[in-house]
């Protein structure tokens, strides 16, 4: 583990977790069907409640997302259409620490998820970051699309695997290009200059979240009858009181 000690005034302090600094957080890519097999619940939600705790041993973060239930695709909605998933890491006004591949998340974002673990896992989604779609809006129509964690628009299932499109898009709702870098000779040296990723083509033939997630049903419908299929089981919510296990240490300083 390394520690960054951020030189504003406040004093936050940084973490950066290795991937490799925590048991079991090397990540396997895994396939739709596999991804299907595996959860205890598929549900689209959104975002309504973030909370960030820290552990009373170590004081190291964890999170504490809550979502409004509005489907499921496996597994049944909970009882009271809400559900709490915990997140190892997370941002208070003196610590801010991540693992990579851990998802975050803003209130209001929507999003559709595949869950398994909760509580007892540091991320409770299959595959972590490769459970998460992201709900986005299309640039030119306004209608709901999905993308993945990495904002690659998803356009169908093909062999137990997500189609996605051959470029994804930004923020603005165009298609991103690569950065491409330049070398400039000087007589001191060779400086590397990176230019600016240029406004694409919008991303006009994308089919619309309903269009994907109708798929995602029949897939987890088709599944059913798998030796691997996992049986969906209720997932019960998190409270601030299920502190995730971290042999890591204290938090090192104060503000």
């Amino acid at each position: 583990m390394r520690r960054l000690w951020n030189s504003a005034p406040l004093g936050l302090i940084v973490l950066l977790i290795s991937a490799t600094a925590i048991h079991a957080t090397s990540l396997v890519r895994q396939d739709l069907g596999e991804q299907i097999d595996l959860a205890e619940l598929i549900f689209e939600g959104s975002v309504v409640n973030i909370e960030t705790a820290l552990t009373k041993k170590t004081g190291y973060p964890f999170t504490l997302v809550t979502f409004q239930v509005e489907r499921t695709f496996k597994g049944e909605l909970p009882a009271n259409g809400e559900l709490t998933l915990r997140f190892t890491g997370g941002e208070t006004d003196e610590i801010f620490a991540y693992t990579p591949s851990v998802p975050r998340f803003e209130v209001g974002g929507r999003h559709v998820l595949f869950v398994a673990g909760n509580t007892k896992a540091l991320c409770p989604l299959v595959g972590w970051s490769q459970g998460k779609l992201d709900f986005r809006q299309h640039p030119e129509t306004g209608a709901p699309i999905l993308t993945d964690h990495s904002g690659w628009p998803v356009t169908g299932i093909e062999n137990d695997q997500w189609v996605l499109a051959e470029q994804a898009i930004n923020a603005d709702g165009f298609w991103k290009e690569p950065r491409v870098g330049i070398v400039l000779l000087e007589q001191d040296g060779v400086e590397i200059t990176g230019l600016p990723e240029r406004n694409a083509v919008r991303a006009l033939d994308l089919p619309t979240a309903d269009a994907v997630l109708s798929g995602l049903q029949s897939k987890v419908v088709d599944q059913q009858g798998r030796s691997t299929y996992r049986q969906p089981v209720p997932v019960v919510s998190a409270t601030a009181l299920d502190e995730p296990f971290s042999g890591l240490p204290g938090k090192g300083g104060e503000r």
